[in-house]
């Protein structure tokens, strides 16, 4: 008997969420919100990254510089083997210094990326709470109508028309967005 209830629950609390766009862009909200805290925290680690293989690259390039002063003191001191010896090591760091600007590179390519990604979740998270305020805006209009005995007619004219379809899209998107981050609701 009580899972019965209990499926019904769900069942109600499942069809109302799909009826209510408030209850859905909260849901989505509530589900980026999350999204987004792991995102920005990948991102400041990225960035972290990208700054640490910098700091290496600027000791590997000091290395250099004072080996190769070791280098020219050697060849001014007439010890090409001394000399010699400097410049292999000298070789050595400027390879390490390559690949650590490679990969600097891709660290601060990945770091933006990853930015981008924030910062077009972080939107999407605006528009959905700016869609949330109109739709309970809307209902408390609606009531206000409906207390005063008036019949709602709805102004509709192109821009306001293209609002709609753009509201709807993003509801759309949102219910989409949901479907995949939450499969048991």
């Amino acid at each position: 008997m009580g899972l019965i209830r209990r499926l019904r629950t769900l069942f109600k609390a499942n069809s109302e969420t799909e009826e209510n766009p408030e209850l859905i862009l909260n849901a989505y909200i509530e589900a980026s919100s999350e999204s987004l805290r792991e995102l920005a925290v990948t991102v400041k680690r990225a960035q972290s990254e990208a700054l640490n293989v910098q700091e290496k690259m600027t000791l590997v390039h000091a290395e250099m510089e004072a080996k190769r002063g070791k280098a020219d003191a050697a060849a001014k001191e007439s010890n090409p083997d001394a000399a010699r010896k400097w410049l292999e090591q000298i070789h050595a760091q400027r390879l390490l210094y390559e690949q650590l600007q490679q990969e600097s590179e891709q660290k601060a390519r990945f770091a933006d990326e990853l930015s981008e990604k924030l910062k077009v979740l972080s939107e999407k998270v605006q528009t959905a709470k700016r869609l949330v305020e109109q739709y309970r805006l809307r209902y408390r209009h609606a009531g206000a109508v409906i207390a005063a005995g008036k019949a709602l007619v709805p102004d509709r004219d192109s821009s306001a028309a293209f609002d709609q379809i753009q509201e709807d899209l993003f509801l759309a998107e949102a219910k989409a967005e949901l479907a995949r981050t939450r499969p048991y609701t």
